[in-house]
């Protein structure tokens, strides 16, 4: 893993350019979103002020004129901010980047020269994301109606471990819908990472933190029954089902244990394990989406692009975490 300061001279050799470009790109933006929008208002505040005693042209039996043109004005409001939206979007698929907004720029002019600088390897997908097929495979989340969305998917191989991550969303669709409800109900969101793990099994093995279990336990999915490990402070951070006994704690060794407290104190309380068809499955519900920039906010400022980076570096670091790249397990 390459370290944050070479990290830092690649960005002052190599980034700074499309940095300050796509800046410009968001100040661009939002200068034509404000503009438009006190246009707007100032309009709709002048027709409002007009109709309220036969100032200027209009007289007050005009108010139907007024009105139109109040409506007009609003319709200008409401297609500034759309046009801002459609600037600020980084998740559809453009004919050019540079046609479709800051955002989409950002990812395909920066964090995609990132991941290359990691490893030229690497492959970069703005607008893929990991598959629903995938996540069903890794049985963690009840099958019915569920649905996937994400996007920024990184896949490649780290020092001989074959791996995958990306953001994902997973949504329901409910049974029962009432009226004016939703149609859907959130199962997911955060970033999820699959990788080929060092040892061979044939049961799943599966590890869910408490504090998740608590929150969403109606829609992760298990089979087998608790496995009880002789751990007490990783018993209490985690619950283990498996329907192998002798195979979890084949794979939940002590130092795999271990291991697995040092991810969930660096990722936090929302992360979900899951090893099966020998793979292993993260998955982190944290409601982040990592590369989405704002128009309020610098893209070229060092903490924000030290921060996307460690955001892709702790990616990549779990394979050195849990030690994956040691094959002495595998059949």
């Amino acid at each position: 893993m390459k370290t944050q300061d070479e990290f830092l001279n690649f960005v002052d050799a190599e980034l700074s350019t499309e940095l300050s470009t796509v800046n410009k790109q968001r100040k661009g933006t939002l200068k034509m979103f404000f503009l438009a929008t006190f246009i707007c208002v100032a309009f709709v505040g002048f027709m409002i002020y007009s109709s309220m005693g036969d100032v200027l042209w209009l007289e007050g039996e005009n108010t139907l004129t007024v009105i139109a043109f109040v409506f007009i004005a609003l319709y200008g409001i409401g297609f500034s901010i759309s046009y801002f939206v459609k600037k600020n979007k980084s998740n559809a698929t453009p004919n050019t980047s540079s046609g479709y907004g800051f955002a989409y720029d950002f990812k395909d002019k920066v964090v995609r020269r990132m991941v290359e600088f990691l490893d030229p390897s690497f492959k970069y997908q703005i607008v893929n994301h990991i598959k629903l097929s995938e996540v069903i495979q890794s049985g963690m989340f009840h099958e019915s109606k569920l649905k996937a969305s994400g996007s920024d998917l990184v896949q490649g191989v780290e020092d001989g471990v074959p791996f995958k991550f990306s953001d994902l969303r997973l949504v329901r669709e409910k049974t029962f819908v009432g009226k004016n409800e939703d149609t859907e109900v959130s199962v997911f969101s955060g970033s999820m990472f699959i990788a080929e793990f060092n040892k061979s099994f044939k049961k799943p093995v599966y590890v869910f933190s408490k504090k998740a279990l608590g929150i969403v336990s109606s829609e992760l999915s298990y089979t087998g029954d608790k496995v009880r490990l002789e751990d007490p402070d990783f018993d209490k951070q985690f619950a283990v089902y498996s329907p192998d006994q002798i195979e979890a704690r084949f794979i939940l060794t002590p130092s795999m244990m271990e291991r697995l407290k040092a991810l969930r104190r660096k990722m936090g309380n929302n992360v979900n394990i899951v090893f099966a068809n020998n793979n292993i499955y993260i998955a982190n519900n944290n409601g982040k989406d990592r590369f989405e920039i704002g128009a309020l906010s610098s893209v070229n400022r060092r903490e924000s692009i030290i921060g996307y980076y460690n955001d892709l570096a702790e990616q990549l670091g779990i394979i050195d975490e849990l030690k994956l790249n040691l094959k002495i397990w595998k059949a």
